[in-house]
């Protein structure tokens, strides 16, 4: 396997990198609570450290007080730092370090935060990746 991917010594094959698995969830609904919003994702090829993970839609929330990896299959090696916040526009962008993401192992991201003071709808929280060789892609 290249890159974590099973058959990729074959002449000219291309895979087109996607998080296979994605969720979202939060510890609490409460207005002005402090809340943790989990993140699951599965890369379906290796994606080396320095890869930017961008989380949207997180509008009417404090800024992000910390963020810390889970995951059984995660490497010890594994961590993100915030790259960058912007709470007006809800967007936050992890930086990958150590040994990066590995294809197939489930990383829960854990994002300590504040929701905001008012009440609010739902927000599908988006998920896309820059890896450092400039390619993106969407989940």
């Amino acid at each position: 396997a290249i890159q974590g991917i099973a058959g990729a010594s074959k002449p000219l094959l291309a895979t087109a990198p996607v998080f296979n698995i994605r969720a979202a969830a939060q510890s609490t609904p409460l207005a002005n609570a402090a809340n943790q919003l989990r993140v699951t994702l599965t890369p379906n090829c290796d994606m080396r450290a320095g890869t930017v993970v961008t989380l949207t839609n997180l509008t009417g929330t404090s800024p992000v007080a910390a963020v810390s990896v889970a995951g059984a299959s995660v490497p010890t090696t594994t961590n993100f730092t915030v790259a960058s916040w912007l709470p007006s526009a809800g967007t936050l962008q992890l930086r990958a370090l150590g040994a990066g993401l590995k294809a197939k192992n489930v990383y829960v991201l854990v994002v300590s935060l504040v929701n905001g003071a008012a009440a609010q709808d739902s927000r599908l929280v988006s998920v896309a990746a820059s890896v450092p060789s400039g390619s993106v892609f969407d989940s």
